[in-house]
């Protein structure tokens, strides 16, 4: 086949084409820090990237669920361990109060602070955490503990014991929520011994010990069921945290510019076009029809 000016022309032109997208392209990577500009620079690398950063967003969303679940179980935890004080406090006035040697007046005077104490309780066990109820199971709209007015005075549980799940790895679900169901016994020894109190009745005070000391261990049992949910969301919380690292340097270096190759290849690429520039100055030499003009 005869090579004519036309396609020797052609031939040229679209070489020095390709050089001036290789310049341009390098060119874009450098001035924008990223490998891959465009798919079609990588469609494998498009894809694992996108891949990853499926996994970035889920990770960034179970630790966003994570902080949320923490921030609920240590509202718990403060008030549970109120409660285990106020339980500690009520033992000690029911031990003063079983003292044989006091009078009425003193005795009163402890089932006033035991009154103060049914009072605190109540409140604990219908604390909230952005208007949401701790310890309502499932009804967090509903106040969980209902106080009646004596004597004698009695405390009803309106909750539930329904759990809050919370997802906080790829279907890994955990309850967040302590059931408040046990709370109205636990206050119902505490008014047992104020009224035993105010009565003189000293076996019946001393009946009322043993049930505190019932309702102890049930709050007891509550701050380690709290303590071994905030373990997990931090257990959690740190190997989403480490996965989250692995899957930015992984995303980088697909995506980001290795500085020193590009500028590199840049500096090649850039001899190689100015080397066909000169190439094709000297290919496109005048023909016959440039003579007879």
């Amino acid at each position: 086949m005869r090579v004519t000016p036309r396609m020797m022309m052609d031939t040229v032109l679209q070489n020095i084409s390709r050089n001036e997208g290789n310049l341009e392209r390098l060119q874009s990577q450098m001035t924008s820090g990223k490998r891959l500009t465009r798919p079609s620079d990588d469609p494998q690398g498009v894809h694992l990237t996108l891949a990853y950063r499926t996994d970035r967003d889920a990770a960034n969303q179970h630790l966003r669920n994570i902080e949320h679940s923490m921030a609920w179980v240590q509202a718990s935890e403060t008030q549970i361990d109120s409660a285990v004080d106020a339980i500690h406090r009520a033992r000690e006035l029911g031990i003063m109060a079983a003292n044989d040697a006091l009078g009425p007046d003193q005795r009163s005077a402890i089932a006033t602070e035991l009154d103060e104490l049914v009072n605190h309780l109540v409140t604990l066990g219908n604390a909230t955490l952005r208007g949401q109820h701790l310890f309502a199971g499932t009804q967090i709209d509903t106040n969980p503990l209902l106080l009646t007015s004596g004597p004698p005075t009695t405390v009803t549980y309106q909750g539930d014991s329904g759990q809050m799940l919370r997802e906080i790895d790829t279907g890994v679900t955990i309850p967040i929520n302590t059931s408040g169901a046990f709370l109205p016994g636990v206050i119902a020894g505490v008014i047992s011994l104020r009224d035993h109190a105010v009565a003189g009745d000293v076996t019946g005070m001393q009946a009322d010990l043993n049930t505190l000391d019932g309702g102890m261990d049930q709050l007891l049992d509550a701050q380690a069921q709290i303590g071994a949910t905030t373990a997990r969301l931090e257990s959690t919380r740190d190997q989403l945290s480490l996965t989250q690292i692995h899957t930015l340097d992984q995303i980088s270096k697909i995506e980001d510019v290795d500085f020193t190759e590009a500028a590199t290849e840049f500096a090649i690429q850039e001899t190689v076009y100015k080397a066909a520039l000169a190439a094709a100055s000297k290919a496109i030499q005048p023909s016959l029809l440039d003579y007879l003009r």
